[in-house]
C-alpha cells in the first residue's frame, strides 16, 4: 500500500514538472514570437521613414 503511495505521487510530481517545462516552453515561445514582431515593426518604421525621407528629398 505504501509502495502504491508513493508511485502515485511520484507519478504526480512527474506530470506537474512535465507541465511546468510545457508553460515555461510555451511562454519562451511567446517572449521569442513578440520580439520577433517587435523587430519586424521596428524594421518596418524604419523602411516606412527611409521611404517618407527618400519622396520628401
Amino acid at each position: 500500500m505504501c509502495l502504491l503511495v508513493y508511485s502515485n505521487t511520484q507519478a504526480q510530481a512527474q506530470a506537474q514538472a512535465q507541465a511546468q517545462a510545457q508553460a515555461q516552453a510555451q511562454a519562451q515561445a511567446q517572449a521569442q514570437a513578440q520580439a520577433q514582431a517587435q523587430m519586424m515593426c521596428h524594421a518596418r518604421k524604419q523602411c516606412l521613414f527611409a521611404v517618407l525621407v527618400d519622396i520628401s528629398v
